[in-house]
C-alpha cells in the first residue's frame, strides 16, 4: 500500500525522473533570462543565488502542474486534442502512406526471418495491429500511434474495455508489478514533461526576442529601462532553436519509451485478467438483492417476504400483508 508519509515513495527515483530532472533541463535552458531578470529585477548582490533559486523553483512548479494535467497535455502529444482538423487529416494520411510503404516491403520479403523483415515490424509495431495482422493509423502522431497500440490491445483481444478494466486489474497486481510499472512510465513520462516545459522555454524566448526588437526599433521607456535596447538578438535566436529542437529531441525519445510501457500495459492484461472476479447480469443482480436484504436486516431488523417481496419486521413469524390477505380471502 503506498504510504503517503514515506519519504521514499514521495521522494524516490520516480519522483526524480518524472518532477527532478525535467525541472533541472528547464533550470539549464533559462539560465540566461533567469540572469537577466534578476540583475534588472532585483539588482541584489546574490544575483547567481537567485537566478538558481528561481530556476529550480519555477521549473518544479511547471514540472509538477504538467504532472497534474497529463490527462489534458498527453491528447495534444497524441493528436487527440487541440489539433485543426486539416492538420491532423494531413498528418494522419502521411503516416498512412508510409506504414502501407514499410507493410508492403515487409509483405513482399520472402524470408521472414530476414533482418529487414523484422525491423521493419519494429517499426509497424508502433502502429495498432488488427486481427487480420495489418498494421492500421489511428492518430496523426507517432506516440498517440503507440498509445493507441497498447490501449486497444485489450478490447481487441479479449474484449475488455481498458478505461473501465484497467484500474481493476491494476488492484489485483503483486506490489513489485506495481511498482515496476511505475518506474518505467516514470522513464517516459519525464521525457515528455521535457518536451512541454521546453516548449514552454521556446515560447518565453520568443517572447524576449519580440521585446529586444521592439526596444531597438521604438526604444519604449519600460523596453529600454530592462536593458533590451542593448541586448543582443542573436542569444534569443539561438537558445529559442535550442529550446524547440530539444522539445522534439524529448518528444522522440519519448516514443521509444512509451513503447516500452505499452509492452508491459498489454503483459498485465496477458498474465492479469484472470484474477478478475467477472460477474453475469443474472449474478450481479442476485448479488445485489442479497446486499440489499442484507442492509434491511442489519439497519432495521427487516427481512423480506418471498411472496410478495415486501419487508417486515423479523420478530413477526410471517408476513401481516399476505397473512391478512390469506384471512380475508378465507372469510
Amino acid at each position: 500500500m503506498f504510504d503517503i508519509f514515506s519519504v521514499t515513495a514521495l521522494f524516490g527515483y520516480a519522483f526524480f525522473l518524472r518532477i527532478v530532472l525535467p525541472a533541472i533541463i528547464w533550470g539549464s535552458v533559462m539560465w540566461p533570462m533567469a540572469v537577466w531578470l534578476a540583475t534588472h529585477f532585483y539588482g541584489g548582490p546574490w544575483t547567481a543565488g537567485v537566478a538558481i533559486g528561481s530556476l529550480l523553483a519555477v521549473g518544479l512548479i511547471l514540472v509538477w502542474i504538467a504532472d497534474l494535467l497529463r490527462n489534458q497535455i498527453y491528447p495534444v502529444y497524441e493528436g487527440r486534442s487541440l489539433w485543426i482538423p486539416w492538420a491532423s487529416r494531413k498528418f494522419q494520411a502521411r503516416l498512412t502512406r508510409k506504414v502501407e510503404k514499410f507493410y508492403l516491403r515487409a509483405e513482399q520479403e520472402g524470408n521472414r526471418q530476414s533482418s529487414l523483415r523484422k525491423e521493419t515490424w519494429y517499426w509497424l509495431r508502433m502502429f495498432p495491429i488488427g486481427l487480420d495482422g495489418k498494421p492500421r493509423v489511428l492518430r496523426p502522431t507517432l506516440l498517440g500511434n503507440v498509445m493507441a497500440a497498447y490501449e486497444d490491445y485489450p478490447l481487441s483481444r479479449y474484449g475488455m474495455d481498458p478505461a473501465f478494466y484497467w484500474y481493476r486489474v491494476w488492484f489485483k497486481l503483486p506490489e513489485n508489478i506495481q511498482k515496476e510499472y511505475g518506474l518505467v512510465s516514470a522513464e517516459a513520462q519525464w521525457l515528455t514533461y521535457t518536451s512541454v516545459i521546453l516548449c514552454i522555454g521556446a515560447v518565453l524566448y520568443f517572447a524576449y526576442l519580440v521585446l529586444t526588437l521592439l526596444a531597438k526599433q521604438f526604444a519604449f521607456s519600460f523596453l529600454v529601462a530592462a536593458g533590451l535596447h542593448s541586448a543582443l538578438v542573436w542569444p534569443p535566436v539561438v537558445l529559442l532553436l535550442l529550446s524547440v529542437v530539444g522539445s522534439y529531441v524529448a518528444y522522440r525519445f519519448s516514443i521509444n519509451a512509451h513503447r516500452r510501457v505499452g509492452e508491459y500495459f498489454k503483459s498485465i492484461f496477458d498474465d492479469f485478467r484472470g484474477e478478475l472476479k467477472v460477474a453475469s447480469a443474472s449474478d450481479i443482480t442476485h448479488e445485489k438483492s442479497r446486499y440489499r436484504d442484507a442492509w434491511a436486516y442489519l439497519q432495521y431488523g427487516l427481512q423480506r417476504c418471498s411472496n410478495c417481496d415486501l419487508y417486515y419486521p423479523v420478530a413477526k413469524d410471517s408476513c401481516p400483508r399476505c397473512s391478512s390477505q390469506a384471512s380475508e380471502r378465507a372469510e
